[in-house]
């Protein structure tokens, strides 16, 4: 059963031409591989649907500020939101030497040549000269592990009192940290929470019979994050507009 799936599973790659099947980044070509993520459901485009409304309303608004993507992995969201014409610029922090090279992969698989830049380990003060260098707010995506406590303040980076935040909270890692975010952006940010949920037969690509050929169950598995229940993400919009 198991030599099945995975030939099914490798026919499927084939057919779909390594395309984003569906979602924001619908139509965008992508490598053969995650970093540190489950690769299917982004191939499938259902990955973090939870947050497809945020990168539907980028997408609309075609905004030209920069987008910094923390924790950047092969780069899904970095080339997804140039892909999609969502943003001009993105600033892309990736500490993976593997990372870093699939992110330049995708973008040149997908005619990227301008507006996105690779850089590695962000910290505090890597992330408050970057902020610097685009002299107005930006988008800050944030999926570090729990590293999300040391880099996001205030303090240390006082830009992000005007930008615009979306941030993989994990609880997994650290026990606590989202309020202790929430607490800490109180005063500037108003936040709202997006909980993880289950994947049903409905969130199949509509636009792809080919993700359709396996059993339900199957399917299902193959749209499964892997992520801890107890994870979650908080967006965080600045108090009186970005």
């Amino acid at each position: 059963m198991f030599g099945v799936r995975t030939w099914c599973i490798g026919m499927l790659t084939q057919l779909a031409d390594c395309r984003v099947a569906s979602g924001p980044f619908q139509g965008m070509r992508y490598v053969g591989k995650a970093v540190e993520s489950a690769f299917f459901p982004k191939l499938m485009g259902t990955y973090e649907k939870e947050l497809h409304g945020i990168w539907y309303r980028q997408i609309a608004a075609a905004s030209s500020r920069w987008v910094v993507n923390i924790g950047a992995a092969e780069g899904y969201y970095a080339v997804g939101l140039l892909f999609s014409k969502a943003t001009t610029t993105i600033i892309c922090f990736e500490e993976s030497a593997v990372g870093q090279s699939l992110i330049r992969a995708l973008a040149a698989k997908n005619g990227i040549t301008a507006g996105l830049e690779v850089r590695g380990r962000c910290d505090s003060a890597a992330l408050r000269a970057c902020l610097a260098q685009s002299g107005v707010p930006a988008f800050v995506l944030c999926d570090i592990e729990g590293g999300e406590l040391d880099v996001l303040t205030i303090e240390q980076v006082p830009q992000l009192a005007r930008c615009e935040m979306l941030v993989e909270v994990h609880e997994s890692v650290l026990p606590g940290i989202g309020t202790t975010l929430v607490d800490r952006f109180g005063a500037t940010h108003q936040a709202s929470k997006h909980l993880p949920q289950l994947r049903v037969e409905s969130d199949l690509p509509n636009h792809s019979s080919y993700w359709r050929i396996l059993p339900t169950g199957y399917a299902l598995g193959l749209m499964d994050e892997l992520r801890s229940p107890i994870d979650y993400w908080l967006h965080f919009v600045p108090r009186g507009g970005k």
